[in-house]
């Protein structure tokens, strides 16, 4: 659950949301993304009131986000699943600009395959990636929305050190172009290196908020997140 938090952060950052277990991570995303909707306050984005939004309105403001769970169709190609997310941005059919678009479309996927380090797979089953590899794909589906605050949930969640080492300057290559990015993680060392500043929740509240150097000097986090440890390795 989410209790009384008091929340911003501006164009650009790039944020970790850290916390143990149950202390309403998941939870948050969940309302900012309006698949839970606030019993009491309000949510806003870039000055919108977007409280009792459905996700869908939620999504076409801005705010695209990646699942902990792979959501990709494992079914189609690697091409395909990146064409589908970038269609989707054109919903409205204009005879005039089909070919225009479709030109567009076909140009941005191949940007976003190269980008993501994909294009010898494009052809391939998704079914058939590596763990790291659909992680790349996942981030790929999300940016071809064009959005202006992403959501990761646990992006480096089961990946090697060398994919993790792979992942962060793609996530950085994103929030490089203005776009504010927000990260639930538990890589406690990813979360030092890529993190502009942190957010620690606890119980649903806010425990903590400040850079890595000053969450990771913070008594009350080593107590109650980091067990007492005095580092994050």
């Amino acid at each position: 659950m989410a209790n009384h938090i008091n929340f911003s952060m501006p164009d650009g950052e790039l944020r970790c949301l850290i916390g143990p277990n149950g202390a309403g991570k998941t939870t948050f995303f969940n309302l900012v993304t309006g698949i839970v909707r606030p019993f009491m306050g309000n949510i806003y984005f870039m000055g919108q009131k977007i409280s009792n939004y459905p996700s869908y309105k939620i999504a076409r403001l801005g705010i695209s986000r990646s699942f902990q769970v792979s959501n990709i169709y494992n079914g189609l190609s690697v091409f395909e699943n990146i064409r589908i997310a970038v269609h989707r941005k054109f919903e409205t059919f204009n005879p005039f600009r089909s070919i225009w678009v479709r030109d567009e479309i076909y140009n941005k996927v191949v940007n976003i395959l190269e980008t993501f380090h994909l294009s010898s797979k494009k052809d391939f089953p998704a079914s058939t990636l590596s763990h790291g590899e659909k992680r790349k794909l996942e981030l790929g589906i999300s940016v071809a929305y064009d959005p202006k605050l992403l959501l990761l949930d646990e992006p480096a969640a089961g990946l090697t050190t060398s994919e993790t080492e792979e992942l962060i300057p793609l996530i950085k290559g994103i929030s490089s172009k203005k776009v504010s990015i927000l990260i639930i993680e538990h890589d406690m060392k990813f979360v030092k290196i890529i993190a502009d500043r942190i957010t620690v929740l606890h119980r649903g509240e806010i425990l903590a908020e400040g850079s890595p150097e000053e969450i990771e000097e913070n008594e009350d986090v080593k107590n109650i997140y980091l067990g007492g440890k005095q580092d994050w390795y």
